[in-house]
């Protein structure tokens, strides 16, 4: 800025040998240089070609005019190449977006626990309303048995025999006296078992009915211990927690270059050593893959723990003749839990090369055995192991 006021107020500014040139790359700004001083439309012209250069069409309008140019095909862009100039300045930006996208995340996990909580009482309501038209039905009957049994009585006493059902008197035969009292008790005993037949019913039915709503109360009290313990099981996720969900998405934005370096080697040497293995094995690729480390993976499926892999791939290699280097990598276990696993402790999420790009040389053995022996004392790996991955696919001269 002091360079600039003192050409600003510089009387000739055509004499003058250097001048002030800015460029800026999104937020970040870099140090003033002093170059030469041309007339105005040359500067002019300089600044913008230099603006457009560093513009993300113009590294790749270069590349790939210096791909096409050499006679060479053009290579597939990776999925999500590292970024080269990582601004730093708007880390905690990049913090606050991850930590808003992660919020966002819970509000729609919590919306969701409430549709099902809504849901579950629509449920209960529906349950109530079905017990109480069983209630409903349950005194149409009783209406009904009460019908039924002033209908018996009214017919019992509608007999022909009424005069013979009167008290005895005197003048009452003997035969008819009998008759009288013999079917008097054969109504007190009908009409007892009437009562009886109506308590028993009764209590059944007060007895289906406690049963009923205790079942329907202790399902609906499961179901909603159920909704509530996951409920606060997600409520109470640590920031822990949060903070490795946004690291397994974006972290690697804000790894140093080293840790970036190591994860493409990690991925080169797991990609190399499934596809030597693969192919001393005898096995082919999957049809429109090409890939042998994608098959390899797929054939040691579908089971997910490690051992069972590992002897599926053992025995992949049994009555078969193998070179001395694949020997020495099936008689180290821990070198072939690393190639055989499903969750791979070396391949990771992150910025990473295409598959395309892990061709045999293209990284050198110092670089694998560089970041082999700083993992080992940083994750804890087996380093011997990994020399014996590195050896398999870049033996030493």
């Amino acid at each position: 800025m002091q360079g600039l006021l003192r050409l600003m107020k510089s009387p000739s500014p055509a004499k003058e040998n250097n001048g002030l040139k800015s460029i800026s790359n999104g937020t970040t700004e870099k140090k003033a240089e002093v170059i030469p001083s041309k007339p105005k439309e040359s500067a002019v012209t300089s600044d913008t070609k230099v603006s457009n250069a560093d513009s993300p069409k113009a590294h790749k309008e270069a590349a790939q005019t210096q791909t096409t140019s050499s006679g060479g095909e053009i290579p597939k862009q990776s999925k999500r190449p590292f970024p080269e100039n990582l601004n730093l300045s708007n880390l905690d930006d990049t913090r606050i977006l991850q930590q808003t996208d992660a919020l966002d995340i819970r509000e729609q996990l919590l919306d969701r626990r409430d549709r099902e909580f809504e849901r579950r009482d629509r449920e209960l309501d529906r349950r109530e309303r079905e017990l109480e038209r069983r209630e409903r039905e349950l005194d149409r009957r009783e209406r009904e048995f009460e019908q039924e049994r002033t209908r018996a009585s009214t017919f019992v006493n509608g007999l022909p025999m009424t005069a013979a059902l009167m008290t005895p008197t005197a003048s009452t035969p003997p035969v008819a006296a009998e008759l009288s009292a013999r079917l008097e008790r054969e109504v007190a005993e009908l009409k007892t078992q009437f009562q009886k037949s109506l308590a028993d019913e009764r209590k059944r039915s007060e007895t289906r009915e406690a049963q009923l709503e205790a079942r329907i109360q202790r399902s609906l009290s499961e179901s909603l211990d159920k909704e509530r313990q996951t409920y606060y099981n997600f409520m109470q996720m640590s920031d822990h927690e949060v903070s490795e969900m946004v690291e397994d998405t974006v972290g690697y934005l804000m790894e140093k270059d080293e840790d970036i370096a190591d994860r493409v080697r990690f991925q080169s040497l797991l990609y190399l050593s499934q596809e030597k293995l693969a192919s001393e094995a005898g096995i082919n690729p999957d049809a429109g893959s090409g890939s042998l480390s994608v098959a390899w993976r797929l054939l040691l499926g579908p089971s997910l723990v490690t051992q069972d892999r590992l002897n599926k791939a053992q025995e992949l290699f049994q009555d078969r003749k193998v070179s001395s280097q694949t020997t020495k990598v099936l008689q180290n276990k821990l070198a072939m839990e690393y190639v055989v696993e499903y969750s791979s402790h070396l391949r990771k999420e992150g910025s990473e090369s295409g598959e395309q790009s892990f061709a045999p040389g293209r990284i050198a053995r110092s670089a694998y055995l560089e970041t082999a022996k700083r993992q080992s004392e940083r994750s804890g790996l087996n380093y011997e192991s990994l020399v014996t991955l590195v050896d398999y696919i870049s033996p030493s001269s």
